[in-house]
């Protein structure tokens, strides 16, 4: 086993001086020069940044969205999904297209009422 002769000292830290110290700088801001384009790719995702959580956003294209029911038709009382174990989803979706019959033939109806007929974390993906 060799000592500790031929091993060289760690180098020593130089000290740096803080952005909020150099001279001549008048009310420096410190920004990281991607933080910019951060900003303008979560503005472009309807994020918002003041409040530090995402805004929703609907999984549902704007065309689906924007369908509407007849005058004439009522949206049914679905009933709920929780997502326990206990109820298959299979039988839901089932049970879902039964009560949304006035709807059946319009695709956009059925998937913009869909997440109506969800609760707690059965709702979470949608």
């Amino acid at each position: 086993m060799r000592g500790n002769h031929g091993q060289r000292p760690a180098p020593k830290a130089h000290p740096v001086k803080p952005v909020t110290q150099v001279e001549g700088v008048k009310n420096p801001q410190v920004t990281w020069p991607g933080s910019n384009l951060v900003k303008t790719i979560l503005a472009q995702n309807s994020l918002n940044l003041g409040l530090h959580r995402p805004n929703f956003v609907s999984a549902l294209s704007l065309y689906v969205l924007q369908t509407e029911l007849s005058r004439e038709w009522k949206i049914p009382k679905f009933t709920k999904f929780v997502g326990d174990i206990s109820e298959y989803i299979v039988e839901h979706i089932a049970r879902y297209l039964t009560k949304a019959e006035d709807i059946a033939n319009n695709e956009n109806l059925k998937m913009k009422y869909f997440p109506n007929s969800l609760t707690k974390n059965a709702f979470t993906p949608y």
